[in-house]
This record gives structure tokens, C-alpha cells and sequence, in this order.
């Protein structure tokens, strides 16, 4: 008789675990087929094509930005590369009228070498 109680309690605790255990089985199989009937879904199809339409213009105007700013690049690079030439000219034309007494420009003196 002194058992009774502690047995009762026990047994409760276990029916109570093993109802909790069948309600997330059932419901674990519910979620799982609404859930596959999301992903088989035209609504989703839609959203994950949203996502690669998106990313997709990214690229493009990635491809766009990069081709603008490289042809950007070039013509500031021809235009210093001009710039430096005429500046050696000068300096060596300078050099044939004045001589060695020209003090040498720093930069241009290594194009000398």
C-alpha cells in the first residue's frame, strides 16, 4: 500500500511523456506533408525564382559596373602615361638647351637609366 503512490505517480509521468511523444509524432507527419506541399507549390517555384531573378541583375550590373569603371581605368592610365611622357620631354629638352647644369627631376631621372 505505501508503494501506491509512488508508482501512481510514476505511471502518470509516463502516460503524460508518452502522450507528448505520439502528439509530436502526429504532428511531425502533418508538418512534414505541409510542408512538401510548400516546396511542390507554385508559390514557392515563384519565390526562389524571384531570388535567382534578383541575383541575376546583380551580376549584370556587376559585369556593367566593372566594363564602365576598366575602360574609366585605361583612358586615366593612357592620360598619365602621356602626361608623364610629355613631362620627360620637356625636362630633356630643357637639358639640351641648358646643359648639365640642370638639376635632375626626381621620378624622371629613373626613365633616364
Amino acid at each position: 500500500p505505501g508503494l501506491i503512490k509512488p508508482l501512481a505517480e510514476i505511471m502518470r509521468q509516463r502516460l503524460i511523456e508518452t502522450a507528448r511523444e505520439k502528439f509530436v509524432s502526429q504532428n511531425r507527419s502533418n508538418k512534414s506533408e505541409v510542408l512538401y506541399s510548400y516546396i511542390v507549390s507554385h508559390e514557392f517555384r515563384q519565390q526562389v525564382e524571384s531570388i535567382v531573378e534578383v541575383y541575376q541583375e546583380m551580376q549584370e550590373q556587376i559585369s556593367k559596373e566593372r566594363a564602365a569603371f576598366e575602360k574609366i581605368w585605361k583612358s586615366r592610365e593612357s592620360q598619365s602615361q602621356r602626361l608623364l611622357t610629355s613631362t620627360a620631354n620637356i625636362v630633356g629638352s630643357m637639358q639640351g638647351i641648358v646643359g648639365q647644369s640642370l638639376p635632375p627631376v626626381k621620378g624622371l631621372d629613373l626613365l633616364e637609366d
